[in-house]
């Protein structure tokens, strides 16, 4: 049997009559009517809070859910959603390759702009770094002043500067009479170079190394004399430098054979100082003192910058 409705005034409605808001049944705050499969009405649940209301299909009671992606209608590549000062949805135009999506703060649509500069340009702009942890270079080089050659740390952490002013040389052959009676042998020669990095040693004239730059550096040399008699009284080998001379002494030693006499200095150099051995002895009665050359590196000047 059907159902028959009525009016506030008791007449029976028709087909073509409304039925008003207030002549339905409570129901539950926030529920919606549709019609089930069987054409009969139905209620459609609350939903949670941002959700909307999406379609099931015939024969399918719509539900309250997030929208999918796909049920979102076609836009431009690259664009975002967002939404406006009024909160109604808006898109965020594309932006420039390689460009970040920047905050334009409450009521104003982030856009895509340039990257801010982060960090510092160079550690020179920064008057105290600090580092947190390690600072590894990989295989690169520590460089300064714009230069291509540095500090390379090997994985094992052995240092090496393959640029830092060195040098050495050596006398391979015999030098006859050079001192004895007080005559100084000056400056020492060593014709055979062994290296010079940086260019820094003359050969000849003068056996001189010129330091690059201002600093300490080690410098060495030994030499081996014969020919002296019970005559000689002592013997001095002496590094020349620009800025002080560094001595040592010798006594007479075993007259029947050779003599070795070395030196070894930190010495304070500044840029363009120079550098050289001197021989002297004292008590023969004329120079008849020989430098005993040697293939062994037993009469040689070397050195290095250190700090």
């Amino acid at each position: 049997m059907p159902w028959k409705f009525f009016n506030a005034s008791g007449s029976q409605l028709t087909a073509t009559d409304n039925v008003t808001v207030a002549a339905l049944a409570d129901g539950t705050d926030g529920e919606l009517i549709t019609w089930d499969t069987a054409g009969a009405p139905a209620t459609v649940a609350v939903g949670t809070s941002g959700h909307v209301l999406t379609s099931g299909g015939t024969g399918v009671a719509p539900t309250f859910s997030t929208i999918a992606v796909s049920s979102l209608a076609n836009g431009t590549d690259g664009e975002l959603i967002t939404w406006n000062a009024s909160g109604a949805p808006a898109t965020v135009a594309v932006g420039t390759i390689n460009h970040v999506l920047t905050s334009g703060g409450t009521g104003v649509a982030p856009t895509f702009q340039a990257a801010a500069a982060a960090g510092i340009a160079s550690v020179v702009a920064d008057t105290s770094p600090e580092l947190g942890g390690n600072l590894d270079m990989q295989a690169n080089l520590l460089v300064g002043n714009g230069g291509s050659t540095g500090i390379a740390i090997s994985v094992d952490g052995e240092v090496t500067m393959a640029a830092q002013p060195a040098f050495a040389a050596h006398q391979q052959a015999n030098v006859l009479n050079v001192t004895g009676a007080g005559t100084p042998y000056s400056p020492v020669l060593f014709p055979s170079q062994v290296y010079d990095v940086g260019g820094d040693w003359a050969e000849s004239p003068g056996s001189t190394f010129t330091a690059p730059v201002t600093g300490k550096y080690v410098l060495t040399s030994s030499v081996r004399i014969w020919g002296q008699t019970t005559a000689m009284t002592y013997g001095l080998i002496s590094l020349v430098t620009s800025n002080r001379i560094w001595n040592v002494y010798t006594s007479t030693g075993d007259v029947s054979v050779t003599s070795g006499w070395f030196i070894s200095a930190v010495a304070d150099m500044d840029a363009t100082d120079t550098c050289y051995v001197t021989l002297n002895v004292f008590g023969e009665s004329g120079d008849t003192i020989d430098i005993a050359g040697s293939m062994s590196m037993s009469i040689s000047f070397s050195g290095v910058l250190v700090a």
